[in-house]
């Protein structure tokens, strides 16, 4: 199985994205971590946003010297309403709910499910974990969710060398 890093993954996911970004009037973005993703989150007024960060690899070998990653992606998205107020105005509206962000997410999960990686690169397919809000530190949420998706990997390549007294 061939190599493939962290920002490959996000690379070629971004790239992969632009069909369906382009659909849904969304940006996609690659953030560098989890912190970073929240604060694009956080600062997406007014508009539909996809934001990327690697979160995370384990070795799912038990054998000495072999290895097999399954690499963690998040797949976050934000469609925040655009929080200008005229003078006097209320901030909340109470508008009816449509359900149109949750539609949206359920679309982006069906796309990412649907991607394919070659093979001898991957596991071929990605296994989607979970979804959550997303909540800045403090617990306060956003109006914006987070997929988590995995996908096996196989390592860059190992050079045994000695290590120095």
């Amino acid at each position: 199985m061939a190599t493939v890093t962290p920002a490959d993954l996000l690379r070629r996911i971004k790239a992969d994205l632009a069909t369906w970004a382009t659909a849904n009037k969304a940006e996609v973005v690659v953030a560098e971590d989890a912190l970073s993703a929240l604060e694009i989150l956080a600062d997406s007024p007014g508009r539909c946003r996809v934001v990327l960060n690697w979160a995370g690899e384990r070795n799912l070998s038990n054998v000495p010297d072999v290895f097999m990653f399954e690499q963690t992606v998040d797949v976050s998205l934000a469609s925040a309403k655009d929080m200008a107020v005229a003078p006097g105005g209320s901030l909340h509206t109470a508008p009816a709910f449509k359900g149109s962000l949750l539609g949206l997410l359920q679309s982006l999960k069906a796309y990412v499910l649907g991607q394919t990686w070659d093979p001898g690169t991957t596991s071929q397919i990605w296994q989607y974990r979970d979804t959550r809000i997303a909540s800045l530190p403090g617990g306060v949420p956003l109006r914006a969710y987070t997929m988590s998706f995995a996908i096996d990997t196989a390592p860059a390549a190992v050079t045994d060398h000695a290590v120095s007294a």
